[in-house]
C-alpha cells in the first residue's frame, strides 16, 4: 500500500500509524507555466507543467506506485483536490488501484477511519478539482491581463490580485468615507451617586444632547441637587450562549484580535498544529463536531468543573452552508485537561506561538459545549431636580462557559460601562455627589483590522453566493 501526501511533516506519523509507504509531493508539482498565459482565452482550458526541480519528486511517486493499491491523501480542500487529480493523472497508468482518501485529523483513528472511507478514484467529486481550475485560471487571467495595464496606468510595478484587488478597494473605500467624514459634537450629561460605599454613574435619559445650550441647562438644574429619588427598578436575568468552535474565517479573525496574530501567520501555526497531529484540519467552514470528541468534552466538563456547567443535552450550532456540516469545526484531535497544554506542544517541538494558538482553538471547541452564562441585568430611572437619569448594571451570577473561554472586548463609553449597583429600593433617595456635562463628537468608520477585512470579504462572499443561488433559482 501507498500512500501519497503533500507535506513531508505528516510522512512520520502516518506512516507508524499504517506501516504503508508515505510518499510527499511537497506541495503542488504541476503548475501554469509563468512565462505565458497558458490559459486558451476561448475555452478557458489551462495548460499545467510539471513544476522546476518537482520532476524527480513525480518520478519517485510514479515508481512507487507501480502495481500498488494508492490511496490519494493530499489536503482535503480545493487545492488538496488539485494535487489529487495531478497525482491521479500522473500514476493511473501504472498503479493497480487508486482511491481518494481525505484525512482531517492525524490521529491513529483518524488516518483509519479516512483510509477505510477512501473512494475510488473515478467517484470523487469532480467539482472540487473545477473550483480549483477556477481559482486557479482566474488568478492567472486577472493577474496577466489586469497586472501590466496597472503597472502602466500607475508607472510602476504593481499586482492585481483575485483577492487581493478586492481586499484593496474595501480599504480604499473605508478610507474615502473616513477621510469626508465630518465630526459632529454632542453633548452628554451624567450624575454621579453613592450608596452603601458604592459611587455609580447615571446618564440623562435622552442620551445625546445637540445643543449645547440644552445640555447646560440641564446640568445646571442637577448642579445644586443633593440627591436623586429612585423612580423605578428592573432586574431582568440575561444568558449569554457561547459561540461555535472554530472555522477557518474566525479563528482568522479571533487570532488577529485576541493574540494579535496576522491571518497568514495564524493559518502557519494552524497547519503545523494539523500536521503534528493536534487540531483536525484548519480549511473549514463548519460548526460541526464529531460525536466522539463532544461525549469526550461533555465528561470532561462534568469532572472538572461539575455538572451545572453541562447543558443537559449537546449543543449544536448550524452552519450557514449546509454542505459544510459534512466537516468538522477546528478543534483539538484529542480532549485533554488545559494545564497539560504545555507538556503537549514541547513534546511536539512546537513553540510558544503554537500553544497560544492551540490554547484558542482549544478554549473555543471546549466552551461552544458549555452552559450560558448568566447574569442579572438592572436598569435603575432616577429622578434629581426633575431631570431623569437612567443607570445600568450587571451583576453575573454563574460563569458558565466564560469559565473557559473570554474574548477581548472593546471599550465602551463610560456611559454604557458595566457597572457594581448597590442595592436599590423604589422611592428612596441615593446622594450625589456630582454631576458632568461633556462634549464628544461622532466618529468616522473604523479602520480594518487584518481579522475585520477577513470577516468584511468573507460576508462579501456570502452575499455574492447568496445572489448567485438567487439568480439560478428565478
Amino acid at each position: 500500500m501507498v500512500i501519497i501526501i503533500e507535506s513531508p511533516n505528516k510522512i512520520k506519523k502516518i506512516r507508524q500509524i499504517t506501516g504503508a509507504n508515505v510518499l510527499a509531493t511537497v506541495g503542488h508539482f504541476k503548475d501554469l507555466p509563468s512565462d505565458e498565459m497558458a490559459v486558451n482565452l476561448e475555452t478557458y482550458e489551462p495548460y499545467f507543467r510539471i513544476t522546476e526541480g518537482k520532476a524527480d519528486v513525480v518520478r519517485k511517486i510514479k515508481a512507487a506506485a507501480k502495481g500498488e493499491d494508492v490511496y490519494v491523501a493530499s489536503d482535503p480542500d480545493r487545492e488538496g483536490g488539485g494535487i489529487a487529480q495531478h497525482i491521479y493523472e500522473e500514476i493511473r497508468s501504472v498503479a493497480k488501484s487508486i482511491k481518494r482518501a481525505e484525512i482531517r485529523e492525524i490521529t491513529e483513528k483518524g488516518v483509519k477511519l479516512a483510509l477505510a472511507a477512501a473512494i475510488p478514484y473515478d467517484q470523487v467529486n469532480k467539482g472540487v478539482y473545477s473550483a480549483f481550475l477556477g481559482r486557479r485560471v482566474g488568478d492567472r487571467l486577472v493577474g496577466y491581463i489586469l497586472s501590466p495595464m496597472a503597472c502602466a496606468a500607475l508607472h510602476g510595478k504593481y499586482s492585481v490580485g483575485r483577492v487581493q484587488s478586492p481586499a484593496v478597494r474595501l480599504v480604499v473605500e473605508r478610507e474615502r468615507e473616513i477621510r469626508v467624514f465630518e465630526p459632529e459634537p454632542f453633548w452628554t450629561v451624567a450624575i454621579f451617586l453613592e450608596k452603601d460605599l458604592k459611587t455609580f454613574r447615571a446618564s440623562h435619559i435622552s442620551g445625546k444632547f445637540t445643543d449645547l445650550a440644552t445640555a447646560t441647562a440641564v446640568c445646571s438644574a442637577v448642579e445644586n441637587a443633593s440627591t436623586a429619588q429612585v423612580l423605578t427598578i428592573e432586574t431582568v436575568e440575561k444568558r449569554q450562549h457561547a459561540k461555535p468552535p472554530l472555522t477557518t474565517v474566525d479563528m482568522q479573525v479571533a487570532a488577529n484580535n485576541q493574540l494579535k496574530k496576522a491571518p497568514e501567520q495564524a493559518m502557519k501555526l494552524c497547519q503545523q498544529l494539523f500536521e503534528a497531529g493536534l487540531i483536525t484540519y484548519h480549511r473549514t467552514d463548519s460548526f460541526t463536531l464529531s460525536r466522539d470528541f463532544i461525549e469526550e468534552v461533555r465528561q470532561h466538563i462534568g469532572t472538572t468543573l461539575g455538572k451545572e456547567y453541562l447543558p443537559v443535552s449537546p449543543k449544536e450550532h448550524k452552519s450557514k452552508n449546509s454542505q459544510a456540516e459534512a466537516h468538522e469545526a477546528i478543534r483539538p484531535t484529542h480532549m485533554h485537561d488545559l494545564s497539560e497544554t504545555s507538556a503537549i506542544i514541547r513534546r511536539e517541538g512546537l513553540t510558544d506561538e503554537h500553544e497560544q494558538m492551540y490554547t484558542l482553538i482549544y478554549r473555543r471547541a471546549v466552551a461552544s459545549q458549555m452552559a450560558p452564562a448568566i447574569f442579572d441585568a438592572t436598569t435603575a430611572i432616577f429622578d434629581c431636580a426633575d431631570q431623569k437619569f437612567k443607570a445600568t448594571g450587571k451583576v453575573l451570577k454563574f460563569e458558565g462557559f466564560l469559565a473557559i473561554y473570554k474574548e477581548v472586548e472593546n471599550k465602551k463609553d463610560e456611559d454604557e460601562a458595566d457597572q457594581d449597583l448597590p442595592l436599590l429600593t423604589s422611592g428612596e433617595d441615593v446622594l450625589k455627589t456630582g454631576e458632568e456635562l461633556a462634549e464628544k463628537k461622532t466618529k468616522a468608520p473604523p479602520r480594518f483590522t487584518e481579522g475585520s477585512l477577513v470577516k468584511e470579504l468573507q460576508c462579501h462572499l456570502e452575499n455574492l453566493q447568496a445572489n448567485i443561488i438567487s439568480n439560478v433559482l428565478e
